[in-house]
């Protein structure tokens, strides 16, 4: 009897995911118009953070040298189940989100679920990443013996400071961080247009938007006009050191292009 119980209640939660569409009518078409715009969107999102996480170990053998971005690569590598298994929190979090509520919702929202589940997984690893970086940074300031059980205690335990930064460099790294003054009031603008109408034609704003902040800063000539590229500098410390990675970066990948243009091998045609 309890499976049937079980599957009476699961029915009676569909039937009422159906029912109450209507009483919530402008949010559930949202949500549907939102998902048709999503079609097989997280391979491109698989994709870009791939190369996002790879650009940041490489940014940190520049900056920092080759130690520490092995020790971000064994970080990467450690975290891959704790971040499969928040990947799948995605999914099981899903009904919290909805709209449209019961298992019509979570079919609905497939696509958005999945693009959140490969950007927690990126996270994740990214996060994890940099406190090892960070950890092995910091077993060597201050001489630490054993430096193996300094970075498990480090990366279990880590200062404020460090685990706000590992939580910001994640969310770089997957075009998710918060944007700034100016693109918050765009985004606050869009939605209030024509009784929140306007988030219609621009429905995605931060990931664009961080995207094209993520290549500005490395890109040869714009990165020299970018006022966060002197602050970091300003800063001192990893700060300065990854800034100072990303300008090394973006003009070694600026040449190479550059050289192959001249060598005929990248033409512009096609």
């Amino acid at each position: 009897w309890m499976p049937t119980r079980i599957a009476g209640k699961n029915i009676l939660n569909n039937q009422n995911g159906f029912l109450s569409f209507g009483s919530n009518w402008w949010e559930s078409s949202k949500e549907m118009y939102a998902n048709l715009l999503l079609p097989l969107s997280w391979p491109s999102a698989f994709i870009g953070n791939s190369i996002a996480i790879g650009n940041q170990i490489f940014e940190r053998a520049v900056g920092s040298g080759p130690t520490e971005a092995a020790y971000m690569v064994k970080g990467m590598a450690l975290a891959v189940g704790d971040a499969f298994r928040a990947g799948w929190f995605s999914y099981a979090g899903s009904a919290g989100r909805n709209a449209i509520p019961g298992l019509p919702g979570c079919v609905v929202n497939f696509q958005r679920d999945t693009l959140i589940a490969v950007d927690t997984i990126a996270k994740e690893i990214l996060r994890r990443g940099m406190l090892y970086a960070d950890g092995i940074q910091a077993a060597n300031l201050v001489g630490a013996k054993n430096v193996g059980a300094f970075v498990r205690n480090f990366v279990a335990s880590p200062p404020t400071a460090y685990a706000k930064r590992a939580a910001e460099f994640a969310a770089q790294g997957t075009y998710s961080n918060d944007l700034g003054r100016l693109g918050q009031a765009i985004t606050s603008a869009l939605h209030l247009a024509g009784g929140n109408a306007g988030s219609l034609y621009f429905t995605f704003v931060k990931s664009p938007v961080n995207l094209g902040k993520f290549a500005w800063a490395r890109t040869p000539g714009l990165q020299l006009i970018s006022r966060q590229l002197y602050r970091d500098i300003a800063a001192g410390g990893q700060r300065a050191a990854d800034a100072m990675a990303r300008l090394t970066m973006g003009n070694l990948a600026g040449q190479f292009f550059y050289t192959m243009a001249q060598e005929g091998f990248i033409t512009g045609s096609g």
